[in-house]
């Protein structure tokens, strides 16, 4: 999966990311620079492909903040939420189909991280990762 945003404005975007760096889960709000800047966003299986050039985005959505509008930009002079959109592609691998490395990541200094394993158990392993911390006793 891979995910493009876009918004309407520069400045704050109501995203945090994870800051990998940190021990602990940290996150920092993520601003737009330029106007007609687009974020991309890779998921946990580009990091795998790439072994680890891609970094898989960790992120916290809210809504971006408020505009304050003045009586000459707007007839009503009420404040508004800034358009944001997010256009995200989802790849699907059949179960039995083992996914890896791409070649073109593969560098004699820069050995594969990520070990080839088949799609259905991928998906069962990211599964338990994810829910068996969140289990209700």
């Amino acid at each position: 999966m891979v995910s493009a945003l876009l918004q309407d404005r520069i400045g704050p975007s109501g995203l945090e990311l994870e800051v990998r760096e940190s021990r602990e889960s940290e996150f920092t709000p993520l601003f737009i620079e330029k106007e007609g800047d687009a974020v991309l966003l890779a998921s946990d299986t580009m990091e795998r492909w790439t072994s680890g050039h891609l970094r898989a985005a960790v992120r916290l959505e809210d809504l971006p903040p408020v505009i304050s509008l003045s009586n000459a930009a707007s007839v009503s002079g009420k404040a508004r939420v800034p358009e944001r959109r997010l256009a995200t592609m989802f790849y699907h691998a059949p179960p039995t189909m083992t996914f890896g490395l791409l070649l073109h990541f593969v560098q004699t200094e820069n050995q594969a991280s990520y070990e080839d394993v088949a799609a259905g158990e991928y998906l069962k392993r990211q599964n338990k990762r994810l829910y068996s911390a969140n289990e209700v006793p």
